[in-house]
């Protein structure tokens, strides 16, 4: 997996098909157990992985998760989550020599936090 990695880091797409792969990827892609090759060990947190893919991380943390609900902070909470999802989607992009589409395009959109 090492290649692999490196190859991913540096955007130089390998010229055969690496696969590492011990169970199937599709159709969910779990950028987690791809990036550790099924090794529970070899499991690294969304941020620390995104920062190995120079990928924009997330503002907070999981943890602020069960505050922001309590005190009922919908818009703040539907932001947080869909920022943890564009850097996982931006992960998936960068695992897959894919150019994401910019934070801001995604993101800026205001029916997106449109919550109840």
């Amino acid at each position: 997996p090492f290649i692999k990695k490196r190859s991913i880091i540096n955007q130089v797409k390998p010229s055969v098909e690496i696969n590492l792969a011990k169970f199937r990827a599709d159709p969910v892609y779990d950028t987690m157990a791809i990036w550790s090759n099924w090794d529970t060990r070899g499991w690294v947190k969304l941020d620390v992985l995104a920062r190995a893919l120079q990928v924009d991380t997330k503002s907070g943390s999981g943890e602020q998760v069960a505050e922001m609900w309590e005190k009922r902070q919908g818009r703040e909470l539907a932001q947080y989550c869909l920022q943890d999802t564009y850097v996982t989607y931006a992960c998936y992009c960068r695992m897959n020599f894919r150019q994401p589409l910019s934070r801001e395009v995604v993101l800026l959109q205001p029916e997106l936090y449109d919550v109840v």
